[in-house]
């Protein structure tokens, strides 16, 4: 429902479907209260005043908003029994006095990986014009000319296996971006890995998307490599990956191929490996990999590519096992218990519960000794079950999101007990993981907000705060014949307040942060405005101190060679005669 603060109510030439009140309401703030039919339970008020209201932007009260928190994380502490026989029965699951305290205890993640984190060259391909020389032990793959791209061409990795590639010029969307040029670089030394900058594939443009496909599943360490040995490259290549864990995944890391090596027959391995990024990528041993190379948003686009180092990683799950399992379950069982105690202060206060498991099999969850998940468990298991059903890597390395929610009951205040009673596929499987996250949501409105972004008919979008308060000069614009300090302030806490000197407009990240008094010696135009995160900034302020010694001295290039007042050339006219 709208009703506009017009004063028109009643008035006969509004539509009769609109709703209007008797009265207006100040811009500049004033009291504003909801009230029940009987004229006297207040519903909502913005008391004493609400704040003032701008042109274009609506106020109001936030949603709901979610918190979250975390009962159980990676590196929690747990205890771990495998058993070897059906003795406890469920007395294990929580829900009653237990001791535990006999148990093997460890910090999560469970588990154990049989190919610990042996890495292997799956294949080193040197990236270039076609028919130049390739680097030893590496595959090539390239093509000719300009404005080509490599359509998909199968090659051979290291290890046997056959596997695709394409190169193009494709942007996250699939769109062409510029077009590639395959370049080769001369004859360069021998050294290993050096040879990986004699030839390249660029665009000037900024965008190189490179497809893998037919990789088996599993873990694989890429390494990039973006040397042109000519030419000063981009400064900031980003890199995207599209793998089965996530689609355009931005990389922590990226490449640099910002420098100038003199000629293929000047380089040095370290320069070579100066320009590379590594990352990892996950192949579920269907979809196809993209990697993504992105300068289009660097001050020099020209993005190179000269090679590709692709190892295969062993272990899975590197990093996701803290205590390891592997010398009581492999090739012995596929079952392992596990109790985890947290505590929480006021149930009540909780509106959502989500259990986020990493599992390898399969798993049986209990929330004080109450069962609320399960995956690829028989209907009754016991101490010797096996998972009914493999998870494989790939998926395990994702953390599935299983909404409890309906046991918010089953919590109580001070220490719960989750349990998991975790299942392998077999006792010669080679990896076997529980990792399980818990996390509750307690829901808080949020406070009144300045909707920034219209959205008729639809959810308001999250807006500013407030407003920063205007910034206040200490001297006032006028002549003056002596230099003085001004200082520049701003009622608002915490607020930036950013300044410039040449009549340029300053922005968040642009201009000078005002940190103490500034000196005033000449003529001068000064501009300032205050930011914070998550508040709309002031508008821009303006002060312009005039010494007369300056405007006596003045020529024809004052206001045009950076100095005096700032270039007339927006102000609609064909300039000042500045001259005196």
């Amino acid at each position: 429902m709208v009703v506009f603060a017009s004063s028109k109510d009643g008035d006969p030439s509004i539509p009769a479907s609109e709703l209007h009140t008797n009265f207006n309401l100040d811009a500049d703030g004033g009291y504003l209260g909801l009230v029940m039919p009987d004229g006297e339970t207040i519903v909502h008020e913005y008391a004493p005043v609400y704040p003032r209201q701008l042109t274009d932007i609506s106020y109001g009260a936030g949603g709901d908003l979610g918190i979250d928190d975390s009962f159980i994380a990676e590196g929690a502490g747990v205890a771990i029994l495998v058993p070897t026989d059906g003795s406890l029965g469920t007395t294990w699951t929580g829900g009653q006095p237990f001791d535990d305290s006999t148990w093997q205890h460890g910090t999560l993640g469970v588990g154990y990986d049989t190919e610990g984190s042996t890495n292997w060259l799956y294949s080193l391909i040197d990236v270039g014009l076609l028919g130049q020389r390739i680097e030893p032990g590496a595959v090539g793959a390239g093509s000719t000319g300009n404005g080509a791209n490599l359509p998909t061409t199968e090659l051979q990795s290291d290890t046997g296996d056959p596997f695709t590639i394409t190169i193009d010029n494709k942007n996250q969307v699939g769109s062409s971006v510029g077009q590639l040029d395959w370049r080769d670089r001369g004859n360069g030394p021998d050294d290993a890995l050096v040879a990986l900058g004699e030839d390249h594939v660029k665009n000037n443009a900024g965008i190189i998307r490179v497809t893998l496909g037919s990789l088996p599943e599993g873990i694989y360490s890429v390494t990039s490599y973006h040397m042109d040995a000519d030419f000063n490259q981009c400064e900031s290549i980003r890199i995207f990956v599209t793998d089965a864990t996530g689609t355009n995944m931005e990389q922590a890391i990226r490449a640099n191929a910002n420098i100038i090596a003199g000629g293929v027959k000047g380089l040095t391995t370290s320069e070579v490996i100066s320009t590379s990024a590594t990352y990892t990528i996950t192949s579920d041993g269907i979809s196809d990999i993209i990697v993504l190379f992105d300068g289009s948003q660097a001050s020099d686009r020209e993005v190179p590519l000269s090679g590709l180092q692709i190892e295969r990683l062993g272990g899975a799950y590197e990093g996701l096992i803290e205590t390891n399992l592997q010398g009581s379950m492999y090739e012995q069982t596929t079952t392992a218990y596990l109790r985890i105690p947290f505590d929480v202060a006021d149930p009540s206060a909780f509106s959502l519960l989500s259990l986020n498991i990493h599992y390898d099999d399969g798993f049986v969850a209990y929330l004080n000794g109450v069962k609320i998940a399960e995956r690829n468990a028989p209907p009754d298991p016991s101490f010797d079950s096996f998972a009914s059903a493999s998870h494989p890597d790939t998926q395990a390395l994702i953390p599935e999101p299983i909404d409890v929610s309906a046991h918010l009951a089953d919590l109580v205040a001070g220490e719960n007990i989750l349990a998991i009673h975790g299942l392998n596929i077999e006792t010669t499987s080679t990896d076997f993981l529980i990792l399980p996250f818990l996390t509750a949501t307690r829901t808080m409105v949020s406070p009144a907000t300045y909707y920034t972004t219209p959205t008729p008919g639809a959810i308001n979008v999250p807006g500013a705060l407030g407003i920063v308060g205007d910034t206040e000069f200490s001297m006032d614009r006028g002549f003056y014949d002596a230099p003085f300090s001004v200082e520049i302030t701003t009622d608002t806490a915490d607020a930036e307040i950013r300044y410039t000197r040449d009549g340029s407009i300053p922005t968040a990240t642009t201009g000078l942060v005002y940190t103490e008094p500034i000196m005033i010696a000449s003529t001068t135009i000064l501009r300032s405005a205050a930011f914070k995160p998550g508040y709309l900034a002031t508008n821009v302020d303006t002060q312009t101190y005039l010494f007369l010694d300056d405007v006596f001295q003045q020529n024809e290039t004052f206001g045009i060679d950076g100095t005096g007042l700032a270039p007339y050339a927006a102000w609609g006219h064909s300039g000042p005669d500045w001259e005196v």
